[in-house]
């Protein structure tokens, strides 16, 4: 749901869509050369794949990033793998399974409750005026020069109402303790990253650090900076220099502060 775009946005003063948009390339070219890596674990493995299939692969994967970057364009990073992949998902169902009526109508009805939910989820980001007031209703801003958060806007708070209501209509109420224990089981550590990644920026940047080593990568590789920042925080762990790039370097993110909710 794009919360690593978000965070980072808040931190680097721009916007989380601009952010998404200007990075996909870094996505494009990591899918690009990891595919033949795919394919060469695979024919390791004993799972070969004649190149007919290999263009196939290769093409779905090419049409689903094309999609998920136009609907994060459209939409915004919360939804748009959501309205990315949905549909790719469905198509990708017909096409392997080629099921017969009965399938497809039990397929449809167990898909239901999910394909509603995007629909929903899509709906509030093109109404403006929906987008507005679910952007306007409880919105917190916990802290200042932080991102503000919009209870019934964020994807989040759908996908959980999304799933009790399903549960409850479908009479498996039983469940929902044991799905939420699961739940904060498998999600504590995305959680705690975040968290853990928010103070070491907050620090980083209150002391200078992350202030002078990105005045000194700007000054060695100048408006490549912005390019090859990422790449070298994910090899030294110092993302957080990304935050405090100068503003002229900054390109082509220009600053949309204050933050945009989410």
């Amino acid at each position: 749901m794009g919360n690593g775009a978000i965070v980072a946005a808040a931190f680097a003063r721009t916007d989380p869509t601009a952010l998404a948009i200007n990075s996909s390339f870094c996505l494009i070219a990591f899918n690009v050369l990891w595919l033949p890596f795919y394919w060469r674990m695979a024919d390791l493995a004993g799972i070969a794949a004649d190149w007919r299939e290999r263009i196939s692969e290769a093409l779905w994967l090419g049409s689903g990033l094309a999609f998920v970057i136009t609907a994060t364009a459209l939409l915004g990073p919360e939804t748009a793998m959501l309205a990315a992949y949905g549909p790719i998902i469905v198509l990708r169902y017909l096409v392997d399974e080629q099921p017969d009526r009965r399938k497809l109508i039990s397929a449809s009805k167990r898909m239901l409750p999910f394909a509603a939910l995007i629909s929903w989820l899509v709906t509030t980001r093109l109404v403006p005026s929906l987008e507005h007031g679910l952007q306007e209703t409880g919105a917190i801003q916990p802290f200042v020069d932080t991102p503000i958060w919009s209870p019934l806007y964020h994807a989040g708070t759908w996908l959980v109402l999304a799933a009790i209501l399903t549960a409850l209509l479908r009479g498996h109420a039983d469940a929902i303790p044991a799905e939420i224990a699961a739940a904060w089981k498998t999600g504590r550590l995305a959680a705690l990253t975040i968290i853990t990644f928010s103070m070491m920026a907050e620090l980083l940047s209150g002391s200078g650090i992350a202030g002078s080593l990105a005045q000194g990568l700007f000054y060695a590789l100048n408006r490549w900076a912005i390019v090859l920042t990422p790449i070298i925080s994910a090899v030294f762990g110092t993302l957080p220099i990304a935050a405090t790039l100068p503003m002229d370097c900054s390109w082509p993110l220009r600053s949309v502060w204050p933050p945009k909710r989410v």
